[in-house]
């Protein structure tokens, strides 16, 4: 469930949704309503405390599902039921305080913008569109591994120094590089997908093979973005 919570002031609305509510039908809410802040994540996967849990990000127009945050419900791993602040979540990249305190989120409560429905919606398309092109349609987890910090690469000299994972992965030919059913995606080396009944073990393993490429090329240690469940 998602509702409007109430308007501060001729701009700002704050919106409640519940964790479980898929992320996309967030968004799309959103845009139909004219609420402004959501609308280049238009297409990611996944539900809104997912969203929180990972900070979810499109980095290419530099925004955070956190910028949005304003409070939140949560359960922590006391069995306890707090409201917190968006300070208590710690925002980062691909980082989040709950992912070391094992807290479950509730509900959250965003605050956005009134806008414009139909240019919020070409910029929620625009966005969608670009993914399109530059991420595989086949089943994936998202990006495998964090972009590099900037000081590396301003230290490897990366064109125009981009932090871009997968261009480090490309430049040691990884891509289209297969283990069982998985396989290093050939339109973005970021990206591991499943084009054959893949398994987690066959992931782990090609994981394995980016981190060490990566390292004997560039003396760099690519930390996952994705998180491994279980024994492998």
């Amino acid at each position: 469930m998602c509702r409007a919570k109430g308007i501060v002031n001729v701009n700002d609305v704050f919106i409640e949704a519940q964790s479980g509510v898929l992320f996309n039908q967030l968004i799309r809410y959103t845009l139909d309503e004219g609420f402004s802040g959501l609308e280049y994540f238009l297409g990611q996967p996944g539900t809104v405390g997912g969203a929180i849990w990972v900070n979810a990000h499109f980095l290419q127009f530099k925004v955070f599902v956190g910028d949005f945050v304003v409070s939140a419900k949560i359960i922590t791993d006391k069995g306890l039921i707090k409201n917190v602040r968006k300070s208590y979540f710690q925002f980062g990249y691909d980082e989040t305080r709950i992912k070391k305190t094992n807290d479950v989120v509730l509900s959250v409560i965003f605050k956005l913008k009134k806008g414009d429905k139909k240019i919020l919606w070409e910029k929620a398309m625009h966005s969608l569109e670009y993914r399109k092109k530059t991420q595989p349609t086949l089943p994936s987890a998202g990006c495998v591994f964090k972009n590099i910090k900037k000081a590396d690469a301003i230290l490897l000299g990366t064109p125009n120094y981009t932090c871009s994972a997968g261009y480090l992965i490309d430049q040691c030919g990884l891509k289209g590089k297969k283990e069982g059913g998985a396989m290093i995606s050939d339109q973005h080396a970021n990206f591991i997908v499943n084009y054959d009944n893949a398994k987690a073990c066959d992931v782990k393993k090609l994981m394995e093979v980016m981190k060490s490429e990566v390292r004997k090329k560039f003396h760099i240690e690519l930390v996952p973005e994705i998180v491994l469940l279980g024994d492998f």
